[in-house]
């Protein structure tokens, strides 16, 4: 795991279940210039925070 810290991002209380930007590393722990989203909830990962909105009853 790494120390690597993502800039800190205004968020509302909407989307306070999904977390992110969180950069990808590969194996040997290089990042890959990719990021993810993470919805805290049931741990679904996915490229854009979007995929994420109907996660768990997101949408309402």
């Amino acid at each position: 795991m790494s120390t690597y810290q993502t800039p800190t991002q205004e968020r509302t209380d909407t989307d306070d279940r999904i977390e992110g930007p969180i950069p990808e590393f590969d194996k040997f722990g290089q990042h890959t210039g990719e990021h993810f989203y993470r919805c805290t909830d049931c741990r679904a990962e996915a490229m854009r925070e979007r995929d994420l909105a109907d996660c768990c009853g997101g949408a309402a």
